[in-house]
């Protein structure tokens, strides 16, 4: 069951055009690729998977952390530069 839905998900979340479609609530992701990874870690020390599966998927699940901080910095950076403009027009 774990598999289908790690498969699914690496699926659902394809990079065309270097872009990654997700969720916009990043600490909701980053929850579900630990809980995903401890998935992967328990199905690997139960046997179900082996070392080259389980590093498949954490590689997958890396890929999927590292552009969602980039997306986090994106937003942050979009936030102050709202801000910045807000504190020009009150002055």
């Amino acid at each position: 069951m774990k598999k289908v839905i790690l498969i699914g998900l690496t699926l659902c979340s394809c990079v065309t055009k270097k872009q990654m479609y997700f969720s916009e609530n990043i600490k909701k992701n980053l929850s579900n690729i630990s809980t995903m990874e401890r998935w992967i870690e328990q199905d690997y020390l139960k046997g179900n998977l082996t070392f080259d599966q389980a590093t498949d998927y954490n590689f997958l699940l890396g890929n999927m952390r590292y552009y969602m901080s980039l997306k986090a910095k994106k937003i942050e950076a979009r936030c102050k530069k709202k801000n910045k403009y807000a504190d020009d027009k009150t002055e």
